[in-house]
């Protein structure tokens, strides 16, 4: 069985304290007994309140079943009552772990940056990031911007027509460009295309 050394004082049935009302008014609440002598109801009421805190938090030590010893070890107490933290609040693995994108990291909403429009984009944790848009065709080999640079690579990008009777291949010229290499059907310069490109 756990065991905690720290006890409250004077905590029984009619114990020798002051009021909470005249402690709250106490002037030397601030200022600390300076001359003079405290009446004990007075010293018990101070002690109180320290050993009461200290007390739970001894508890909180136990109810984990660990040990908060009154043993001068500093560092052994903090630990059990880390641990404890952990235990008696059922935090799981998450908690202990920093805000991030790196292996072990928790990611933040800002990771998941996004533009929600005709010609938007969705960034992910590990760094892809998905883009989309419609663009007016102007012939073959015209250059198109996407809506952000791909900071680092382009991986691949589709570009279809929306008239359902030609086709288009789209090729990456830059991490924020691409172009529409060709059509099967000539007769679709002017439509409107749409694309879907994949980077990091």
């Amino acid at each position: 069985m756990a065991t905690n050394n720290f006890k409250s004082f004077a905590t029984g049935a009619g114990a020798n304290v002051m009021a909470q009302s005249d402690w709250e008014a106490l002037p030397a609440l601030s200022s600390g007994f300076s001359s003079g002598k405290a009446s004990s109801a007075q010293v018990n009421k101070a002690i109180r309140q320290a050993s009461m805190m200290a007390s739970m938090l001894g508890q909180f030590v136990n109810k984990a079943g660990l040990d908060a010893l009154d043993d001068g070890n500093m560092n052994a107490l903090l630990t059990n009552f880390q641990i404890a933290l952990g235990t008696n609040l059922s935090l799981g693995t998450a908690a202990q772990k920093n805000i991030g994108t790196s292996t072990g990291q928790i990611p933040d909403m800002s990771a998941f940056a996004f533009l929600q429009s005709a010609n938007g984009y969705q960034k992910f944790p590990g760094g892809t990031i998905i883009q989309w848009g419609t663009q007016t065709t102007a012939g073959i080999s015209t250059t198109y911007s996407l809506p952000i640079s791909f900071p680092n690579n382009f991986f691949a990008i589709v570009a279809l027509p929306q008239t359902a009777t030609s086709t288009c291949n789209g090729n990456p010229i830059s991490n924020s460009q691409y172009n529409i290499a060709s059509y099967v059907n000539q007769s679709a310069y002017g439509t409107i295309i749409k694309f879907i490109a994949i980077g990091n």
